[in-house]
C-alpha cells in the first residue's frame, strides 16, 4: 500500500521489491555488525605496530604473559561463563597476569585485592574522565561527583567519611546487618520454605542490601513498596546507561526520543528527590546519629551546595545496589550450580578460622 501510488509496474503487487529492499537493509546491518566485531582487532593490529616497552634491568618484572588472542578473549567474555574464564586464568597463571593485546606492555588483569587497593590509593593514579563521566550522567550531576573526580572534590569527601568506617562503627553496622538478616528469614524465607514458594534470589539480595544501606548507612527507613519502586528506578537507570547508551549514543543526546531514555531520566529525578528527602529528614531529626554516612555528608562544610551532597548520596545508593546486591545474588546462584566452588569456599573459610 505504501508503494501503490508510484505505479504497479515499478513496484509489483506481490511485494517482491519490498522484500528485496528489506534484504538489502538486513545485509547492510549484518555487514555493519561484522565490521564492528572486527574493529577491536584492527585497532589492536595498529597498536601492535608501535614499539612496546621492555623490562628494565633491575626494575620491576612484568606480570606473566598469558598465551591468548584478543579474538578468543572477546569470544569468552560474551558467554555466560565469562567470570569463570577469568577465574580459571587467575588460578593457572596467578592473580596478576597480562595479555599481548592493548597498549603499553599489554592488558593487565588484577584479581589481587591488596594490589588493587594499592593502585587505588596511589597518589599518581587519576581517574580517566572518559571512563567515569557516565556515572555523572546517571545521577544527573551538573559537575563531577566525589566518585568521578580527582583532587579536592574527592579528597574532602573521603576524609569526612573515613571516621564512619572506624572499628566501633563497623561493629555497630554488623549488629544492624544481623538484625536485617534475621528479619528477612522470619518474614520472607521461613514462610516461603513452608509454602514451597520459589525464591527470587536477586530480589531478595536487593531487599536485604537496601535495608542495610538505609538503616546502617543513612539512618533512614523505607517501606517495602518504596524499596521496590527504588529497585525499578535503579534498574531503568542501569539498563539505559550500561546497555542503551553505549549501543546508541544518540540516546544520550536526544533522550526524549527514546522510551528507555525517558524512563531513565525520570528515574534520576525520582532518586534525587528521595536523596533530598533523606537529607532533610536527617537534619530535622533531633536524635539523629552522628556516626553515619549521612552525618558525614551533612556536616562536611567543604561541599559547595546540597546538590553536591545529593549527588554523592545518590552514588552511594547506586554503588551499593549494583555492586553488592547483584554480586551477592550472582555468587549464590553460581555456588548453587557448582558443587566444586562450594567446597572450595568452605575449605577457604575453614582456613580463615
Amino acid at each position: 500500500s505504501v508503494f501503490a501510488p508510484l505505479g504497479d509496474e515499478m513496484f509489483p503487487a506481490d511485494g517482491s521489491v519490498v522484500i528485496t529492499v528489506l534484504t538489502v537493509l538486513l545485509s547492510l546491518v549484518a555487514a555493519s555488525l561484522l565490521a564492528l566485531w572486527q574493529l577491536p582487532f584492527v585497532l589492536d593490529a595498529v597498536s601492535s605496530l608501535r614499539p612496546r616497552p621492555r623490562e628494565k634491568e633491575g626494575g620491576p618484572p612484568f606480570p606473566p604473559l598469558v598465551p591468548i588472542t584478543m579474538r578468543d578473549f572477546l569470544a569468552a567474555l560474551v558467554t555466560p561463563d565469562a567470570p569463570f574464564f577469568l577465574l580459571d586464568l587467575s588460578r593457572r597463571h596467578g592473580p596478576i597476569f597480562r595479555m599481548s593485546f592493548g597498549g603499553g606492555c599489554g592488558t593487565v588483569i588484577v584479581s589481587d585485592s591488596q594490589l588493587a587497593r594499592q593502585v587505588l590509593d596511589c597518589p599518581s593514579v587519576v581517574k580517566p574522565k572518559r571512563s567515569y563521566r557516565g556515572f555523572d550522567r546517571m545521577v544527573g550531576s551538573e559537575g563531577e561527583s566525589s566518585f568521578t573526580s580527582n583532587g579536592v572534590r574527592h579528597k574532602h569527601v573521603r576524609k569526612s567519611m573515613a571516621p564512619v568506617f572506624r572499628g566501633d562503627n563497623v561493629e555497630r553496622m554488623k549488629v544492624t546487618i544481623k538484625r536485617v538478616l534475621d528479619e528477612f528469614v522470619e518474614e520472607k524465607l521461613d514462610p516461603m520454605a513452608r509454602s514451597g514458594e520459589a525464591l527470587d534470589i536477586d530480589l531478595a539480595m536487593q531487599l536485604i542490601t537496601g535495608r542495610v544501606i538505609f538503616r546502617a548507612g543513612f539512618g533512614y527507613e523505607l517501606r517495602e513498596d518504596q524499596m521496590y519502586e527504588l529497585f525499578l528506578s535503579l534498574n531503568h537507570l542501569l539498563l539505559e546507561n550500561i546497555r542503551g547508551v553505549p549501543s546508541n549514543p544518540l540516546r544520550a543526546i536526544f533522550p526524549s526520543l527514546f522510551p528507555g531514555s525517558r524512563k531513565a531520566k525520570k528515574a534520576t529525578r525520582d532518586i534525587r528527590s528521595l536523596c533530598q528527602r533523606m537529607l532533610s529528614s536527617y537534619r530535622s531529626n533531633a536524635d539523629r546519629p552522628r556516626d553515619s554516612l549521612m552525618a558525614a555528608i551533612s556536616s562536611d562544610e567543604a561541599y559547595a551546595s546540597d546538590e553536591e551532597r545529593i549527588t554523592d548520596i545518590f552514588l552511594l545508593l547506586l554503588g551499593g545496589f549494583d555492586t553488592t546486591a547483584h554480586t551477592l545474588a550472582w555468587a549464590l546462584l553460581e555456588l548453587a550450580r557448582n558443587a566444586e566452588e562450594q567446597q572450595r569456599l568452605y575449605d577457604n573459610l575453614l582456613h580463615l578460622r
